[in-house]
């Protein structure tokens, strides 16, 4: 008679190799020598990244979070392979006073070299509709270019920015003002690390993110943040964060 086993299944963690893998297609880099940070976390509410950088590490926060339906619109961004110079690092080093330097590390989607054109590329849902709410283009998205630009001209010419906004069904391209945001970006990399020195929490830059938000709860709590009253579960967040960009 066959003896019959008692198997037991359980979760583990993600494999290391996966979550590198997940990171690097979702324009996550890192530097463990140096403060280091990504365009999307200086673009975007400083006490929000302030709480991801102060945040106690624990061996199950290697989670997917976002990564997963960010890569899952690789399905679109097959179209970056349009031009030759695509998916380009870079690491812009910042001068945090101390003597140390910062690191705001960004990829870009798509350069024309014959144009002389950043391309980002946004995935979402509803293109149309969203351009008739007056939801798109997003100002952060428009921060992210700029900030490319700003990155990136240093090493190649950059005359012309532009955002992609692509659906099943439709693609709309804007154009983006050129801006030289250095001193921007400066200060903003200082308010988050001098935030982490001084225990100070900075204040919560207040828009309609902030229901999509995990930690708003915390920064209803922290004061001087979102002033609506906290969602227990933070609400699912819509795809038009799928963008395999920083």
């Amino acid at each position: 008679m066959k003896k019959e086993t008692n198997t037991q299944f359980f979760q583990v963690d993600i494999p290391e190799g996966i979550i590198s893998f997940l990171e690097k297609k979702s324009g996550v880099f890192k530097n463990n020598k140096t403060p280091s940070y990504g365009v999307n976390q200086i673009v975007r509410c400083l006490r929000k990244s302030y709480y991801e950088k102060t945040k106690k590490k624990r061996k199950s926060s290697k989670s997917l979070d976002n990564l997963w339906p960010t890569v899952r619109g690789d399905l679109l961004h097959q179209m970056t392979t349009a031009y030759n110079w695509n998916e380009l690092d870079m690491d812009f080093q910042i001068p945090l006073g101390d003597g140390s330097v910062g690191t705001v590390s960004g990829r870009l989607d798509m350069y024309d070299w014959k144009t002389k054109t950043i391309i980002d590329l946004k995935t979402t849902k509803f293109v149309r509709w969203q351009i008739k709410q007056g939801f798109l283009p997003k100002a952060e998205h428009i921060l992210q270019l700029q900030c490319y630009d700003t990155m990136f001209s240093q090493y190649m010419p950059v005359e012309n920015l532009n955002i992609v906004y692509a659906d099943m069904t439709d693609i709309v391209t804007y154009n983006v003002e050129k801006r030289d945001l250095s001193n921007w970006i400066v200060s903003r990399i200082h308010g988050i690390e001098n935030s982490k020195v001084s225990k100070e929490i900075p204040k919560g830059e207040i828009s309609g993110l902030c229901k999509f938000c995990k930690y708003q709860t915390q920064c209803s709590e922290d004061g001087c943040g979102i002033t609506e009253k906290p969602l227990s579960i933070p609400k699912p967040k819509r795809s038009e964060e799928n963008h395999m960009g920083n």
